[in-house]
């Protein structure tokens, strides 16, 4: 989702604006302490949990400042800008948290949001893959898995 308003709304580059505070950096460094200290102990459950704990609060603050909403207005470029680089950096973090998890895709989604690089825990510090992410985009990660029984038409059943 962040991939793609990224190529929406700035082309797929996106450059942290300076000057302007994030909103997921120490929750970020939160995420890695947790997640280095559950690796550490081998309970690779939590470091996931903390991977995805990071990424609903990366998806909460999609919620809460509706970046299609901002990128309606100009004159909100930086805080549209600002928005987009906490979303892919907090995503890119939580996804190098993962890479122990799940190796092969995880390396495809740092590919994706700009971060090409040899995955390793050490890079997890905010802004360790620059300041200016270029992302690309590509077939979804976890392509839904349909029921070959049901129609693809077919609308779900409402609950009465």
């Amino acid at each position: 989702r962040t991939v793609s308003m990224a190529a929406k709304y700035r082309g797929g580059v996106v450059t942290e604006p300076a000057g302007v505070p994030s909103r997921l950096r120490d929750a970020a460094a939160g995420a890695v302490d947790r997640a280095r200290q559950a690796y550490d102990g081998f309970a690779l459950h939590d470091a996931a949990s903390a991977a995805f704990d990071l990424l609903t609060q990366a998806n909460e603050r999609i919620s809460s400042s509706e970046p299609w909403n901002i990128a309606k207005d100009p004159a909100r470029a930086a805080e549209l800008d600002r928005v987009l680089y906490d979303l892919l950096e907090a995503t890119r973090i939580a996804t190098l948290l993962l890479v122990p998890v799940m190796p092969r895709k995880s390396r495809d989604a740092l590919r994706r949001l700009g971060d090409p690089a040899e995955p390793a825990l050490a890079r997890t510090a905010w802004g360790s893959a620059g300041t200016t992410l270029t992302t690309s985009g590509g077939d979804p990660l976890f392509p839904r898995i349909e029921d070959p029984a049901k129609p693809k038409d077919a609308k779900p059943a409402k609950n009465k």
